[in-house]
Parts: structure tokens; sequence; C-alpha cells
């Protein structure tokens, strides 16, 4: 059994909300067709850039508060971003990996669905000797759009929640995990 086929084995024995699965996963190996599904993403994107362009109270009004910062702060310059590497034909979205999977839910499957398969791939290939990150700036962007895109591709028409992850060898590596902390703990006890 191949590396790829050891993750997706994985993958598809993590727990979900009601059985069968509802989540797709959609598969692109080799560096050559991942650039090539991200430069189609970068070029949608391009696409869908003047989104960004309303003015700033009918933003603020239409999304809410955290909504608005969030796509100000962060959604409008990353789109930017990667116009501008793009050009330069760098790819900054998916950095070329040599894997990358796109884990989707469907309209009628719980939106954690995904989420729960894609970490157990994610640790899959972590024991394998693969890097891996998720990619989440994708999926909200063409969720609602992207028909040429999706139909192109075979992603799923409606989808949710999705997220991407990537794999590939780490250049560095590490002997412990990163330690982080949550946002807030509460803890009840007697």
């Amino acid at each position: 059994m191949d590396t790829i086929e050891k993750i997706i084995e994985a993958a598809v024995t993590a727990p979900m909300g009601l059985p069968p699965s509802d989540v797709q996963l959609v598969v692109f190996k080799g560096k050559e067709k991942v650039r090539e599904f991200s430069f189609d993403v970068l070029d949608y994107f391009g696409k869908i850039s003047w989104l960004f362009s309303f003015p700033m109270i009918g933003l603020w009004r239409l999304t809410g508060k955290e909504s608005y910062e969030l796509i100000k702060s962060f959604a409008e310059p990353l789109v930017r971003f990667f116009a501008e590497s793009k050009a330069k034909r760098e790819n900054y979205l998916l950095y070329d990996a040599p894997l990358v999977m796109y884990f989707a839910a469907s309209p009628y499957s719980d939106p954690a669905d995904p989420y729960i398969p894609a970490t157990y791939a994610m640790l899959a290939a972590e024991s394998l000797g693969l890097g891996t990150c998720l990619i989440g700036s994708i999926h909200p962007m063409i969720q609602y759009g992207a028909k040429k895109l999706k139909k192109k591709w075979n992603l799923p028409p409606k989808s949710p929640a999705g997220l991407f992850v990537i794999f590939g060898y780490p250049k560095y590596k590490f002997s412990s995990g990163i330690k982080r902390t949550f946002a807030g703990l509460t803890f009840f006890k007697n």
C-alpha cells in the first residue's frame, strides 16, 4: 500500500455525524497538478476581488463587525498578496505541495464532518514522516460560486464546509510538537 492509500485509509476510519459519510475527498497528486489547480483558484480569486470594494459602511452592515474586520484585515490583503505572487509565478496558495487533499461536506452532513477525517489524514501522514498543513482560505471563497472551477476539478457543487490539507516532506525535522494554548478554558468540578 503506498503512502497516499495509507493516508486515505486512516481518514476513512474517522468518526462522523450520521453514517454513511457525506464527506467527499478530492486528491491532487503531483506538484504540476497542484500548481495548475492553485493558479485556477487564484484566477477565480481575481474575478471576485471586486467583492472587497464595497463601501466601508455597507460592508460593515452587510457582514457584521467581526466578519468585516476579518475581511479588511485578512481576506482582502490575502487576495492581493496571492495576485501579486501569481504574477511572479509563485504559488503561496498551496505551496506547490506534492500532495493536496480537499475534504468537503455535503449539504446534508454535519459541518464538522470534513474536519475530522482531515485531522486523521494529517495524523497518519505525520506518522509516515510527512509534514502537513491545513489551508482554510480556499473553501470559503469558492463555497457559493466558482461553478467552472468546481466542474473542471470535480469539486462538490454545494458544500457548506470544507478544507484543504497539503502534504510534503519537511525540510526540517522537529523533535517535539508546538505547545499551544486555548483562547479560554473554563473548568467545572464538584
